[in-house]
């Protein structure tokens, strides 16, 4: 499936998605190039990994999926506590949010290669500590997200990344704060999605859609795009 310019298309499917299928239904879609690169004000000009992602939606979930190449892939993270910092690996990002929230407010999907996740809701701020304004979902909430990565999901140090490597997950909506009864795609969805490796040996930080910052800096809803659903 070839990549295009970045619009934001869902696309609904109507057959049922299981756990075990879903990841491989992705790849007929269309798929959306991250090619907008924030870097340090010193940072080394160097070429950014190739990233595309693809959106689709059931009644009950959110689908996305990345396709990455980079010359360096990583996953030292665990999944143990509330904030794992899966953003110091090789990581791709769903950040997003939707007219049932209160204002400033949004989630952050954070994923490892391997499917490591941190799921944060609230305000942009800290998220540990007496001000925090962003706090961690459920560990059930957590555990309900489907993750399909080819690299499988053992944890391994920093090394030579393979030509392309992929991560599917399948997000329930009640984890964007909706109830089963709520249509997603009537919810005015608002969002971008990242790929960032703050540790890797060539650090990274690329977008969908374009954020107006000197430094990176993936927390800003403003400049979340709204999500077409089809």
């Amino acid at each position: 499936m070839s990549t295009t310019s970045p619009t934001g298309v869902c696309t609904k499917f109507s057959e049922q998605l299981t756990e075990k299928t879903f990841a491989e239904a992705l790849d007929a879609l269309p798929r959306f190039q991250l090619a907008c690169v924030q870097r340090l004000p010193d940072a080394d000009d160097l070429p950014p990994p190739q990233v595309s992602v693809t959106f689709a939606y059931d009644d009950n979930r959110m689908f996305v999926k990345w396709w990455v190449a980079e010359s360096h892939v990583a996953a030292r993270c665990v999944q143990e506590g509330p904030s794992p910092e899966v953003w110091t690996d090789s990581c791709v990002e769903f950040f997003c949010s939707h007219e049932g929230m209160p204002a400033g407010t949004y989630n952050n999907f954070e994923f490892s290669c391997i499917g490591v996740t941190l799921c944060h809701v609230g305000a942009k701020g800290p998220f540990s500590g007496p001000d925090a304004t962003r706090h961690p979902l459920s560990p059930e909430t957590v555990r309900s997200i489907w993750r399909d990565s080819s690299l499988g999901a053992a944890q391994f140090d920093t090394s030579e990344a393979p030509a392309t490597w992929t991560l599917a997950v399948a997000i329930p909506k009640e984890a964007f704060g909706l109830s089963a009864g709520d249509d997603m795609s009537a919810c005015g969805l608002k969002f971008n999605s990242y790929k960032c490796g703050d540790s890797l040996p060539t650090p990274h930080w690329v977008t969908l859609f374009p954020i107006d910052t000197t430094t990176p800096d993936f927390h800003r809803p403003d400049g979340f795009q709204p999500m077409t659903f089809a």
